[in-house]
């Protein structure tokens, strides 16, 4: 292995020997990396991805609650354990030691695994934190399969197409309910009062996603503005041709039914992701015209509800900021492991020589941008979706480091990582503090 002194990154805190010396170990490691994840890729035979595709499938389309004849199949069960037995190498792999201290997201989500049943036995609920612990126990084995079976740029480039096809095939499903072409069994129209711009008072009917798992519109429409903005990633390919205007179609079904939703939260949440897409792929100061130029054309296709401002001071807006009040308080009684889930109350691209990878940064990041802005309006910490988002993340920098010649070391879990992510804790609480302060009524 040659290595030339352009190659060779800036090391603020070694000196030039140790830097190189500490290249060549990044280099060796990463070219090791990468023939394992080649040699797994055509071996493999794709038995585990095509099973984690129909895990998915079944997790966005929810045949088992939509179909009657099925409601008694647990086809979710039946599906995930034979794909944890085809992914299991690569499973035990992210427990080794060293693994850990590089993915600081996987060791958080098991930090979350051993948090949660801590929370509620410090409150006495312990028969609720068995069953709490076993349910995201589930979550974690869906994490962790995630992670091992995308390994590779291709495998994370089909997996983001398969995702924007499911969430566009739920979007239909959504569709056909809300105008009553099919009824799904588990749904029910939502109705609700709601004041127009005009100040005259309108009944709405909200959208509501298959299953009860995408029952609640904001829980939907958080999940359709993921696809939205992951459409937007294969419009934008232009090694397709005329052929990724196809694309068109899926995020204009996701686009129509996130708007049905009327969710607030869901639409700041896609405010935030096309924030972080502009931003990460054209700049700010190109981003400031695209905000001024189409956030008119946003606040059309969102009129009503969901780009109502006033909820914050009135209605489910100002009732949600409540329950964060009381969810403070009661906080301040486990600041430790907090109260568990019993109550519901850089520049992009930069380093990176793989130029696939370069072009999907911006696109992976706006798609985390949206989930997490929609979570700061409702509570879904703990459900399979949520840990769809963090596993793409968590699997696009695996994959990073897998890669040949990238030339950055990712953050580590060590002494200079954990201050800074004790630093954006308390500035977060801190945040959340004053919102409260200046919001609650």
């Amino acid at each position: 292995m040659r290595v030339g002194r352009a190659d060779i990154p800036v090391c603020r805190h070694r000196g030039r020997q140790e830097c190189l010396s500490h290249f060549i170990h990044l280099k060796a490691g990463s070219e090791a990396r990468h023939e394992r994840l080649t040699l797994d890729s055509s071996q493999g035979l794709f038995v585990d991805f095509f099973l984690f595709i129909l895990v998915n499938a079944t997790l966005y389309t929810r045949p088992a609650e939509v179909v009657p004849g099925l409601q008694d199949v647990e086809l979710y069960q039946y599906l995930i354990l034979p794909c944890l037995l085809c992914a299991i190498p690569g499973v035990l792999f992210q427990f080794e030691a060293r693994m850990l201290l590089q993915r600081p997201i996987t060791l958080c989500v098991l930090g979350m695994l051993v948090a949660i049943p801590l929370s509620l036995i410090t409150i006495g609920e312990y028969e609720k934190s068995a069953e709490q612990a076993f349910d995201f126990f589930k979550v974690v084995i869906y994490y962790l399969i995630l992670v091992a079976v995308i390994h590779s740029p291709g495998r994370l480039r089909q997996f983001m197409g398969w995702l924007a096809v499911l969430t566009a095939v739920m979007a239909v499903m959504s569709l056909l309910h809300y105008y009553e072409v099919i009824r799904l069994t588990d749904l029910k129209d939502i109705k609700e009062k709601a004041t127009a711009g005009t100040g005259i008072e309108e009944s709405l009917v909200r959208l509501r996603g298959p299953g009860i798992m995408f029952g609640d519109p904001n829980d939907a429409c958080a999940v359709f503005a993921v696809g939205l903005l992951t459409c937007c990633y294969f419009l934008t390919d232009t090694r397709n041709g005329p052929m990724k205007y196809i694309w068109l179609l899926p995020l204009g079904l996701c686009g129509y039914a996130a708007a049905l939703t009327h969710s607030r939260g869901g639409f700041f949440g896609l405010l935030a992701g096309l924030a972080v897409l502009s931003t990460t792929r054209y700049g700010w100061r190109k981003s400031i015209w695209l905000g001024l130029l189409s956030l008119p054309l946003l606040l059309l296709a969102f009129a009503g509800r969901a780009a109502d401002l006033s909820a914050a001071s009135q209605g489910t807006g100002q009732d949600r900021i409540q329950l964060w009040g009381v969810a403070w308080e009661m906080n301040k009684e486990a600041p430790l492991f907090g109260i568990g889930n019993l109550y519901r109350i850089g520049k992009a691209g930069s380093g990176l020589a793989d130029p696939e990878l370069r072009r999907m940064q911006p696109f992976l990041l706006a798609v985390f941008a949206a989930y997490a802005a929609c979570l700061m309006s409702i509570s879904r910490s703990y459900i399979v979706t949520t840990y769809t988002v963090v596993g793409l993340i968590s699997a696009y920098v695996n994959v990073a480091e897998g890669v040949p010649a990238v030339s950055i070391s990712l953050p580590r879990l060590d002494g200079r990582l954990l201050p800074r992510l004790a630093g954006a804790s308390v500035a977060f609480l801190g945040g959340l503090y004053v919102f409260l302060k200046l919001f609650k009524v």
